[in-house]
């Protein structure tokens, strides 16, 4: 006789609705964190990369200037930041473009930095190349002696030829300089009278503001090439004050809104990327000792 044998049945029970909806939800979240994980990345790369443009140029603008201040010739008979007209000039020792190849001469070049067009954001450097011996000397004009010891020197004019600009970097929006004084005060003449003293400057204070690339199109973009004036305006920082005080890199910082209370008066005019965009630099050359 053949016993019956019992009958199971296997369960095939799949997930529920519920169960799906559950995992695609927690799928969903997943991925969504992971998604903005990514983008903060990608951000802060795009962030440090703008920095870096920044800093790249200020670096190279302030580098070259450090490599004339470090060949400059102050002497009481050669020009120097002449003051009227206002310029950004003095002499150096190094070869200027037309400097002559003699063997027995000393290169000697007149240079300057110009920042004063208005519709442009470019840093433009010149010089003129001289050159000078003992059995040639240079020929410029003498200075009028002081007729004290308590005048400041009489440094002469600039020479009338400073050669072709060129440019040294694009998207400059400040350039501002003053001279430091031996009492930690600021002026804007390298020469001064001190207790009825004549004295000349320890060293010399140079702000810079620039923008990165992005910043520039931006600029060209939404204000037009035609704003360039008013924003360079916006960046003019007043002479030293009476006390001698003078930080343009701190009134950037604050128009810019860089730090809590800050009045941010530029920052209202311009989209948040264009002001990210703009990073301020500050930095103190020290002169050869002459007094």
């Amino acid at each position: 006789m053949i016993s019956a044998i019992p009958f199971r049945h296997r369960s095939h029970k799949g997930f529920t609705l519920v169960e799906l909806m559950v995992s695609l939800a927690v799928l969903s979240i997943t991925v969504l964190i992971f998604t903005q994980a990514i983008g903060g990345v990608s951000s802060a790369w795009r962030g440090a990369e703008e920095r870096m443009n920044n800093h790249n140029k200020a670096r190279a603008l302030l580098g070259r200037l450090r490599t004339d201040i470090d060949a400059i010739v102050i002497r009481p008979d050669l020009a120097a930041f002449p003051e009227s007209p206002e310029e950004f000039g003095f002499y150096t020792l190094r070869r200027g473009v037309d400097g002559s190849n003699q063997a027995d001469a000393r290169p000697l070049s007149y240079v300057t930095y110009d920042f004063e067009s208005p519709s442009s954001t470019r840093l433009f450097r010149t010089d003129v190349g001289y050159s000078y011996s003992a059995a040639s000397p240079l020929g410029f004009a003498e200075p009028t002696p002081a007729s004290n010891s308590q005048n400041k020197p009489d440094r002469g004019t600039p020479p009338s030829d400073t050669g072709a600009d060129v440019a040294l970097a694009d998207g400059v929006v400040g350039f501002e300089w003053a001279f430091l004084k031996h009492d930690g005060t600021f002026s804007k003449t390298l020469d001064y009278v001190d207790g009825g003293r004549p004295r000349t400057a320890k060293a010399l204070v140079v702000a810079m503001a620039v923008m990165d690339d992005k910043a520039i199109e931006a600029l060209e973009r939404v204000k037009g090439q035609g704003q360039v004036a008013s924003l360079k305006q916006a960046f003019e920082v007043p002479e030293p004050d009476a006390e001698g005080n003078w930080n343009p890199k701190a009134q950037w910082d604050d128009i810019l809104g860089l730090f809590p209370g800050a009045s941010g008066s530029v920052a209202r005019q311009y989209p948040p990327d264009f002001v990210r965009g703009i990073r301020t630099f500050e930095r103190t050359y020290a002169f050869p000792s002459t007094n």
